[in-house]
C-alpha cells in the first residue's frame, strides 16, 4: 500500500486497501448524485399518480361496462335467481382481477395474494382493512366470495348494480344481518368480513367489533384469519385518491390456520362467547401484524 500526502488538507488520496476521505472535488459529485435520485423519486411518483388517476377512469368504464352489458346479459342469459347471482359473481371477480392486475403492471403497487388459494371454500375469512381496496384483493382472487357492502354503495353507480346483481350482504345494522351471514355460511358460500366495521386509521391500534365472532358463534364456523401485511400506504383512511404515496406499497395477504371456536363455545353464553372470540382475534391481528411490521 502507498500513500501520498498533498499540501491540501482535504486532499489527501490513500491506494490499497483503505480508503482515504473524500476530495472536495467530490462533493459536487455527490450533490449532483442525490439531485438525481431526488428528480427520479419525484418522476416515479407523478407517473405513478397519472396512473392511479388512469385506473380509477378505467374502473368507472368498467362499470359503465358492467351496466351496459353485463346486467342485461346476466338478466337474458339465466332465468333462475341461483343462476344470476353465480354469473354476476363470476364477472366482479373477472373484471376485479383486472382492475388489480393493471395496477401491478401499472407499477402502482406491489401484491402478493398467492396464500389465498389455501382459503378452502365455505370459508369464514376474517380481516384486517388498511386501504380502500382490500376488498378487491379478496374478490379478484377468490371465486365467488360474498363481501359485505355498506347500504350506501348501492346508489353509487360503478358498483352498486354489481352489488345487487352478485346479491352480496348488505351492512344493516343488527341481528338481521348476522342471521343472513348465518345462513349464507349454511348453505355453502365464502364470506368475507372486516371485523373493524371501516378502515385502519394510521398510526392507531386496531379496534375489532363484535360482529365477525357474533356471526362465527352462531354458525359454529371456525374463522380463518387473514393479515394484509402493507409496506406503505394506499388510499387509507384521510388519503387523496388521486395522489400515488411517495413510495411504491407493497401488500402481502397472508392466511393463517382457522381459529377453534369450541373453547369459545364452552362459555354457554352467545354474547360471552362473542365478546372472548373477538379478544382473541384483536390480539392475534395486533401480534402478527406486529411481527410483520405492517404499516
Amino acid at each position: 500500500m502507498s500513500v501520498v500526502f498533498s499540501p491540501d488538507k482535504h486532499a489527501t488520496a490513500v491506494t490499497g486497501d483503505t480508503v482515504a476521505p473524500a476530495r472536495a472535488s467530490d462533493r459536487p459529485h455527490r450533490a449532483a448524485r442525490r439531485a438525481r435520485r431526488i428528480a427520479a423519486a419525484w418522476i416515479d411518483r407523478a407517473l405513478r399518480t397519472v396512473g392511479q388517476v388512469v385506473l380509477f377512469m378505467g374502473f368507472g368504464l368498467l362499470g359503465l361496462f358492467y351496466i351496459a352489458a353485463v346486467v342485461p346479459w346476466v338478466l337474458l342469459s339465466r332465468r333462475d335467481a341461483a343462476g344470476r347471482r353465480e354469473a354476476a359473481r363470476d364477472w366482479s371477480y373477472r373484471l376485479l382481477k383486472l382492475t388489480i392486475d393493471a395496477g401491478c403492471a401499472l407499477r402502482l403497487i406491489t401484491l402478493d395474494a398467492r396464500d389465498l388459494d389455501r382459503v378452502p371454500p365455505g370459508a369464514l375469512i376474517v380481516a384486517n382493512h388498511p386501504t380502500l381496496i382490500d376488498a378487491f384483493f379478496f374478490m379478484g382472487r377468490v371465486r365467488g366470495v360474498v363481501p359485505i357492502a355498506k347500504r350506501a354503495l348501492l346508489g353509487n353507480w360503478t358498483v352498486g348494480p354489481a352489488i345487487r346483481l352478485s346479491d352480496y350482504v348488505i351492512n344493516d345494522a343488527g341481528l338481521a344481518m348476522v342471521e343472513d351471514c348465518v345462513t349464507r355460511l349454511d348453505a355453502g358460500e365464502t364470506l368475507l368480513v372486516f371485523p373493524e366495521g371501516t378502515r385502519t386509521v394510521a398510526g392507531q391500534p386496531l379496534a375489532l367489533r363484535r360482529g365477525a365472532a357474533q356471526i362465527a358463534v352462531r354458525a359454529r364456523r371456525a374463522p380463518v384469519p387473514v393479515t394484509i401485511r402493507a409496506t406503505g400506504s394506499l388510499l387509507a383512511k384521510g388519503g387523496r385518491w388521486w395522489l400515488a404515496p411517495a413510495q411504491r406499497p407493497s401488500f402481502t395477504l397472508v392466511a393463517h390456520a382457522p381459529v377453534d371456536i369450541e373453547p369459545f363455545l364452552a362459555a354457554g353464553s352467545t354474547a360471552v362467547a362473542a365478546r372472548q372470540l373477538t379478544d382473541h382475534l384483536q390480539q392475534f391481528f395486533a401480534r402478527e401484524l406486529a411481527r410483520s411490521g405492517a404499516a
